[in-house]
């Protein structure tokens, strides 16, 4: 009992903790782990002088898809965008859910041309991808992604992630299934 108990309440706590940073859903990091690990990140990119990028994707017409097929498809389905974005990142990215159809990567070391890159290769994936309605029914989804770099669009973590904000739905306003950077 002198050992069982705390490692019970360590392993409660352990629990807790997973619960309050991560997304039950997609198992990515949730908004709040994002905030704190961005703003650990600009400020090591600060102190270093090293190059940090973002990039925010949002998944196409994705509100059709829960009118359409009803929720639990659209819950599947951000389950498997998580699961594509988690596939093609890097070990050092930090992938989360954003909110909603949103993801955001925040990529430590990484320029805006390499963010690019990662931002087409996810893109290019999910628009591969066969997504399942019904027993066999099967549709395509595109998504678009806006990505902006420490220090080249913004060096407050505000005005970083306004620059992805607005170089995401400059991608929407365009024709969307696009990557756009600011």
């Amino acid at each position: 009992n002198q050992i069982g108990y705390p490692l019970y309440r360590l392993q409660i706590q352990e629990g807790l903790q997973i619960q309050a940073y991560n997304d039950p859903m997609t198992g990515l990091f949730n908004f709040r782990a994002f905030k704190e690990n961005l703003e650990e990140e600009l400020k090591r990119s600060h102190r270093y002088s090293h190059k940090l990028s973002i990039v925010i994707f949002d998944i196409d017409g994705f509100k059709l898809v829960n009118d359409g097929y009803g929720h639990p498809v659209g819950n599947r389905i951000v389950a498997e965008v998580a699961a594509i974005l988690r596939q093609n990142v890097r070990e050092t990215d930090l992938p989360a859910r954003y909110g909603g159809d949103e993801f955001v990567v925040i990529c430590p070391e990484t320029d805006s041309q390499s963010a690019m890159v990662l931002a087409e290769r996810v893109r290019k994936e999910i628009a591969g991808f066969q997504f399942h309605a019904a027993k066999n029914e099967t549709f395509k989804l595109t998504c678009s992604a806006g990505i902006a770099a420490y220090p080249e669009h913004a060096e407050r973590e505000e005005t970083l992630m306004e620059a992805a904000d607005a170089a995401l739905y400059t991608a929407k306003r365009l024709g969307r299934n696009r990557s756009i950077c600011a």
